[in-house]
């Protein structure tokens, strides 16, 4: 994961098991992500935060959710737009045969009456 033994034993020294445990699993998803590129940087930051008293890792949490979930509305969105159904497909293929049969006919000339 890239985190020192050491680090986490400060981490769990300044935050306690629970918080420290709550952060690794915050920072293995944003690493997995690719959102976090030194993750022992990063624990070393929300650290420093929590010494400040301004750690907040629930809003973390929440946001990576959100992320998540607009991702997957995203996609399903994209995969609905590109999805062929047969009937989609079975009418195209029938409109086009329409079309190409509907320009061999010539319409009758008109009579002046």
């Amino acid at each position: 994961m890239g985190i020192s033994p050491s680090a986490v034993e400060e981490a769990k020294n300044t935050m306690g098991l629970e918080k420290t445990a709550f952060a690794m699993g915050i920072i293995l998803e944003k690493q997995h992500r690719q959102l976090v590129i030194s993750p022992g940087g990063y624990l070393r930051g929300i650290m420093a935060k929590e010494k400040r008293d301004e750690l907040h890792l629930e809003r973390s949490f929440y946001a990576l959710l959100k992320e998540n979930d607009t991702e997957k509305l995203n996609e399903k969105c994209i995969e609905k737009k590109n999805k062929k159904t047969p009937k989609n497909e079975e009418f195209h293929a029938f409109k086009s045969e329409l079309n190409k049969v509907l320009k061999t006919f010539k319409m009758p000339e008109a009579k002046e009456v």
